[in-house]
């Protein structure tokens, strides 16, 4: 049985991470929360009279624009630089309280996440619901908000006890005036349907996005981009189900949305496009998920030229699908080519080139070259262990397909080493019964059962004839929920 990995984390945004784009509401005299990526927040705070009035104001908001220009453009450093800039100029002349200082400091914090250097993005998303707490706590939306925000990092990195704890704060604050923010507590709802998607219990992920589409449809009519955000959450948790037909049915429905409210080019109808493919992917339908990762592609091309993350990822997706059909030259270029714009655009240590390394490492494995396999694997297990906690399932698949490469190279001690870690993280973060537990525990059996006969009976090397072939573990790069 082939495993997707429940770990496709991008800000797909997320994806973040939700792969749909960051919008950034701008007007001549104000400062607005940002939406990521669909409404999640947006506030305008204006700057006094005095400041309005005065040259620094008009300095402020030339760089806040050129940081907002940038972050749009993928030009995650440029676009920090300046944020950090306009930062200090806040502090100095409008004092470190101020209003403006946390949506900038939020900005900030959407920009690491972009870079999928969720640690830090959180540390700036605390910063800012520290100010909105502290200064400005009368019945303020945007504690409930950010919170859902921070809680939606934790998800992403995995820490699923922080992310239930801060859905939760989010959501006692909205029941307080439960009619008031039934839109806002349906976007929580979706949230809580994420996390039972990353937890693997889909059938509470599915209830909690029912419940979210209900309201939805209720408050805000069928055609809002919301409600197509939940759509395809549906949609994905549908697809695990192996319910095939009413999974395309729900990421239809949401394209038909977006369409309709965004026209054809923009990220969202690139993001819901890459949804429909992954069902045709998981049903072993190839022509046609090929053809819905190149409209994807293409629109992300369109929109950010062909080096942005958001490119890579659908390569990454278009690997996958080529390993599978065995065509494993077209494979290789394109992970070459995503490891590459990843490498670029965030950095050699990034999560994204991490599991790209481990795409690769898959696709030699794929091939029977397993020496070539452990150089990647190697590479994506030492940018894994920096920059993940020790529990994390990212880890658990290294593990798992350095297990097999290790197996099939008869280096039977090493690859126990590896499943039984692989083993101890799965069934810490999705307990006994998640599938790569029981595919982890028959390529342990395998493992032990041919040290006990090392003797006498050796590990064959033929990845084409084996018919026990051991199935490795394969990323797809970016989150496997959107966020409201």
């Amino acid at each position: 049985m082939n495993i997707k990995s429940l770990n496709q984390k991008m800000p797909q945004l997320y994806l973040s991470i939700l792969l749909t784009i960051i919008i950034i509401s701008l007007t001549n005299l104000s400062y607005s929360w940002s939406n990521l990526p669909t409404s999640r927040n947006k506030e305008y705070i204006k700057y006094s009279d005095y400041i309005k009035k005065s040259k620094i104001y008009n300095e402020m908001k030339k760089i806040r624009k050129n940081a907002i220009d940038h972050l749009n453009k993928g030009l995650y450093d440029k676009s920090l630089e300046l944020y950090k800039q306009l930062l200090l100029l806040e502090e100095k002349h409008l004092g470190k309280y101020h209003r403006a200082v946390a949506v900038t400091l939020y900005s900030i914090g959407i920009i690491y996440e972009e870079k999928r250097e969720y640690a830090t993005a959180i540390i700036y998303y605390e910063k800012a619901l520290y100010l909105e707490k502290t200064y400005y706590p009368q019945n303020n939306l945007q504690i409930p908000k950010i919170m859902n925000v921070i809680g939606l990092m934790h998800l992403i990195t995995n820490n699923y006890k922080s992310s239930k704890d801060y859905f939760n704060q989010s959501l006692t604050i909205f029941l307080k005036n439960n009619k008031k923010h039934q839109v806002n507590i349906a976007l929580t709802y979706n949230n809580f349907g994420s996390l039972y998607l990353e937890l693997a219990q889909y059938e509470k992920a599915l209830d909690y996005y029912n419940k979210s589409q209900i309201i939805l449809e209720s408050k805000l009519g069928k055609d809002h981009t919301d409600l197509a955000t939940v759509y395809n959450n549906l949609g994905t948790v549908l697809k695990h189900l192996k319910q095939y037909d009413k999974a395309l049915e729900y990421h239809n429905k949401a394209l038909k949305i977006y369409e309709k409210a965004l026209g054809k080019d923009h990220p969202s109808i690139a993001n819901t496009n890459r949804k429909i493919a992954d069902v045709y992917t998981d049903n072993k339908q190839f022509d046609p998920a090929i053809k819905h990762y190149l409209t994807a592609l293409h629109i992300y091309e369109k929109i950010y030229g062909k080096e942005h993350p958001y490119s890579a990822t659908i390569l990454n997706d278009l690997g996958w699908i080529y390993v599978q059909m065995n065509n494993y030259q077209q494979a290789m270029t394109s992970y070459v080519t995503a490891l590459k714009i990843y490498q670029k655009t965030l950095g050699e240590n990034s999560i994204s080139t991490a599991k790209t390394y481990q795409n690769i490492g898959v696709l030699y494995s794929s091939q029977g070259q397993y020496n070539k396999a452990l150089d990647s694997l190697k590479k994506a297990l030492a940018i894994l262990t920096k920059t993940l906690n020790e529990n994390h399932p990212s880890l658990a698949n290294t593990h798992y397909n350095l297990a097999i490469a290790y197996y099939y190279l008869k280096d039977l001690k090493s690859a126990e080493t590896h499943i039984l870690k692989a083993i101890d993280i799965y069934e810490k973060t999705y307990g006994n019964e998640y599938p790569a537990v029981k595919q982890s525990r028959d390529l342990l059996k395998k493992i032990q059962d041919a040290s006990k006969n090392a003797k006498s009976k050796s590990v064959t090397n033929n990845s084409k004839t084996d018919g026990d072939k051991v199935i490795s573990i394969s990323y797809a790069i970016g989150k496997a929920f959107e966020v409201a």
